[in-house]
């Protein structure tokens, strides 16, 4: 006998009654049972006026029990798959179904008696033992940096101090100076370059005149005028169509 056999039945021995499952005029049904274990082998009780254990007899069935409703963190459900056929138990295996029903559905109880030999054997048992401990382990808090670490000098809510600050940065105490950077004085910072003014020479002199610079146009409607120069007709030219 295989071991999830072994523990089947014993499993099954726990409780009294499950569910037996077969196919009548090639329509499934499921009807409940009460059971006994005896010899390796699962006997059934039901009641001959439902008619089921006609089409059980000579058929491949399927019993199964559980403890579902038992509340226990310890759950369990055994399948037993066997050939099913009409017995007569002994009166010792009769003895071990206990009293039996006065009525099922208003009418007199008459018992009628299976046999399954179990061929395959299905066992599945879930576990909610553990769940305190896994929510425990799973709702730890994470621990944080450790001090000294460079994540922790910028948890204070009043910002890092000096000693924190300059840990982080890799720079001694005494270099961590007031300027715009952790651990930089102001001797480190880059000096500003002046910009440069819109539509005037980058290196003319403020004082210079506008037009002094190579390539600079004069304002349109401007009564600016050159003075002519000797040898330079082109500027000539130009005062003579501005004028």
């Amino acid at each position: 006998m295989s071991s999830d056999k072994i523990r089947a039945i014993e499993l099954l021995s726990r409780v009294s009654y499950g569910r037996v499952a077969t196919s009548m005029r090639a329509m499934p049904f499921v009807a409940p049972a009460r059971h006994v274990v005896a010899d390796g082998r699962v006997l059934l009780r039901m009641h001959r006026g439902l008619g089921y254990h006609r089409a059980c007899n000579g058929s491949v069935v399927a019993y199964g029990a559980d403890n579902c409703d038992s509340g226990a963190d310890h759950l369990w459900s055994v399948q037993f798959t066997g050939t099913a056929e009409v017995v007569e138990p002994t009166p010792e295996e009769r003895a071990a179904f206990g009293p039996e029903p006065v009525r099922v559905d208003g009418e007199p109880f008459t018992p009628v008696f299976l046999r399954i030999e179990p061929q395959f054997v299905t066992v599945h048992e879930l576990d909610y033992g553990g769940r305190a401990e896994a929510g425990t382990q799973g709702g730890a808090p994470a621990e944080g940096p450790a001090e000294g670490s460079a994540g922790s000098a910028f948890e204070s809510p009043s910002g890092p101090s000096p000693g924190a600050a300059a840990g982080a940065s890799g720079a001694r105490p005494s270099e961590a100076g007031s300027g715009t950077g952790v651990g930089a004085g102001p001797q480190d910072a880059p000096e500003a370059e002046p910009a440069a003014v819109p539509g005037t020479c980058p290196e003319a002199e403020p004082e210079a005149a506008p037009d002094t610079c190579p390539g600079a146009r004069p304002p349109a409607g401007s009564e600016h005028r050159r003075e002519a120069r000797p040898g330079h007709p082109s500027v000539e030219r130009r005062l003579h169509h501005a004028a």
